[in-house]
């Protein structure tokens, strides 16, 4: 990959998905900024969870009657593996586990899931490709992810006959403290190339909620935050990210860190 030593990029994943990035950027000599626009929650975590925790309880109870698993992300994969095994010390036999991207693929597979998932892309369009997802009429397939977002596993698996169930184990939301964060960079500013960057549609529409509110930044720094360089993985994200106004976009075949890292060399 190519040196980036003149380029800046603001890092907007969560911190436990971020910082793994992060070194590898600086180590092609980018100057980096980790400024979380999501931050993962776990249920427990919160006090006003009861009725989903509830919810949730109910459903790993039943888990031996699902044929399928789908694992939507490698929060999912963290959570849904410590609630599982809390509830069964011996995990059902007979349940197909599917994954959303490599990345959560791998992370399963440490976690001693055995795991299918489609060999590059990263969206669930590309899950719902498999042959194992077409013959599913009548069988129950949960799917594990966070509260809230796309619906599209949920809706072309009840259209083609399976009795699909969310287990909700987590929330996603915006952190206050990346409104400070984001004023004090004063972004593009310093000499270097700022490229911002987001790895999902949510992570871009959080980072467009505080660029919207930061309109004094602009006039600060005599730039024009969305018309700077903007990270993405796949055209789904990128359709979100030219609704909502950003002008440059640079995007890669998906979200993992190999890929991103070198989309932006492409770019550079």
């Amino acid at each position: 990959m190519n040196s980036l030593n003149d380029i800046e990029v603001v890092i907007t994943r969560p911190k436990a998905q971020g910082e793994k990035w992060q070194q590898q950027l600086q180590s092609l000599g980018a100057n980096t900024f980790l400024i979380p626009v999501l931050e993962i929650l776990p249920l427990n975590s919160n006090n006003d969870q009861t009725e989903r925790i509830s919810s949730l309880k109910a459903i790993l109870l039943k888990l031996d009657e699902f044929q399928k698993i789908i694992l939507v992300s490698q929060n999912a994969v963290n959570e849904a593996a410590a609630w599982i095994d809390n509830y069964w010390p011996q995990r059902p036999v007979g349940i197909e586990y599917f994954a959303v991207g490599s990345a959560t693929a791998r992370l399963a597979r440490q976690l001693d899931f055995e795991i299918t998932a489609p060999s590059e892309a990263m969206n669930s369009e590309d899950l719902l490709a498999l042959d194992a997802m077409h013959n599913v009429k009548d069988q129950k397939i949960l799917i594990c992810r966070g509260v809230g977002g796309r619906t599209t596993l949920y809706d072309e698996l009840t259209k083609r006959g399976a009795s699909v169930t969310y287990g909700e184990l987590y929330t996603r939301n915006l952190p206050e403290v990346a409104l400070s964060q984001i004023q004090a960079l004063k972004l593009g500013n310093n000499g270097r190339k700022t490229v911002l960057s987001a790895h999902s549609g949510e992570s871009v529409e959080n980072l467009n909620s505080v660029l919207e509110a930061l309109t004094e930044l602009a006039s600060e720094t005599k730039v024009n935050i969305k018309t700077l360089p903007l990270l993405i993985p796949g055209e789904r994200v990128a359709k979100i990210a030219k609704d909502l106004g950003f002008q440059q976009l640079i995007v890669a075949k998906n979200a993992t860190d190999n890929e991103m890292t070198q989309a932006l060399c492409d770019w550079q």
